[in-house]
């Protein structure tokens, strides 16, 4: 039987946690092959081409939103951390970000991630707040500092950050008293383990509609 820590699949993120990072695997390289590979037995938009993931999943969109970015559209990362320290090339890649306001394994104010009744850490390494990587991304996309709209309805947060120059291309969306979960999804883990579930938003509607508008022509 393999030890839990080869087991679990997950992305190499660039945050060196877990078994892929440990073994290099090049999940970048992975990405960019599949896209040539659909694309030649498929007809594909290049211009619509977007990146979602939940957890480790949405660590794993924000680098390839850094690191594939003359191919990625656009990208909606929902409940992880952006490890990328060079964002530079991100530059032309609008971002939507999701998360629960009491998401204790990807804390708003940061820290380390905590399953919900305490206990010990999870994960071994500490996050930054999260307002610090979306400031990050939007600076970088020439947003100002200031969200242009701010808006809380029925427990649902959105901050949209634009410029002068162009459209709302970072929204910010929290949702309060959520845990650990795709919100609006079918609940995966117990919430004693991860935060309370609710369907306050329905992520998947949220992302589809910031997409379809973010299309390059």
């Amino acid at each position: 039987m393999a030890a839990p820590s080869t087991s679990i699949q997950a992305w190499n993120d660039g945050s060196g946690r877990f078994h892929a990072a440990a073994e290099g695997v090049d999940d970048v390289a992975f990405i960019g092959a599949l896209i040539d590979r659909i694309g030649e037995s498929c007809r594909i938009d290049a211009g619509r081409i977007f990146v979602t993931g939940f957890s480790n999943g949405a660590s794993m969109a924000f680098r390839l939103g850094a690191e594939l970015s003359q191919r990625i559209t656009a990208i909606a990362p929902v409940s992880g951390t952006c490890w990328t320290g060079q964002l530079e090339s991100a530059k032309a890649v609008p971002l939507c970000y999701i998360t629960g306001t009491a998401d204790s394994l990807n804390p708003l104010e940061g820290g380390y991630p905590q399953l919900a009744f305490g206990g010990r850490e999870q994960g071994g390494a500490e996050k930054p707040a999260v307002q610090t990587f979306i400031d990050r991304w939007g600076s970088v996309l020439g947003c100002a500092a200031q969200p242009v709209l701010d808006e809380t309805v029925d427990g649902v947060r959105r901050r949209q950050y634009g410029s002068d120059r162009g459209p709302c291309n970072v929204v910010f969306v929290t949702v309060e008293d959520l845990g650990h979960h795709w919100p609006g999804g079918e609940r995966q883990v117990a919430e004693f383990l991860v935060g309370r579930h609710n369907r306050k938003l329905k992520a998947t509607d949220e992302i589809w509609n910031f997409f379809k508008l973010r299309q390059k022509r």
